[in-house]
């Protein structure tokens, strides 16, 4: 009668989330072509990318860089975004589009499945 639970989601994270509010400055180009840099935090990140409160339309495929308030720079790409209409918040995953020294993250497995030395 019930299915069993896949193992595998296609399309979804393969990297454990951590609920962690970092302050990044964010710039890119909104969804009418116009260049911002605006002030956003991560609800939750992983390895991989993340989680950002950001008050812009982007779209799914759009490059963002984030800058860290150490001055670090990561390169983004949108993976989705949604709106909440009752609280007027825009929500953005994102992920990194090549690994970086300084993520907030590093996790090993992810390093050696890109064929990435451990250190």
């Amino acid at each position: 009668m019930f299915s069993p639970k896949p193992k595998y989601h296609v399309g979804r994270r393969t990297a454990k989330r951590i609920h962690l509010r970092i302050p990044f400055v964010v710039s890119g180009t909104d969804v009418r072509g116009y260049s911002f840099c605006a002030e956003a935090r991560t609800l939750n990140v992983c390895s991989l990318g993340g989680c950002l409160v950001l008050d812009k339309d982007v779209i799914r495929g759009q490059e963002l860089k984030l800058t860290s308030p150490k001055g670090l720079q990561f390169n983004t790409r949108v993976c989705w975004s949604s709106y909440g209409l009752h609280t007027d918040t825009r929500y953005v995953g994102f992920a990194i589009m090549r690994p970086v020294q300084g993520w907030v993250l590093m996790d090993r497995a992810s390093l050696v499945s890109r064929d990435l030395p451990v250190v």
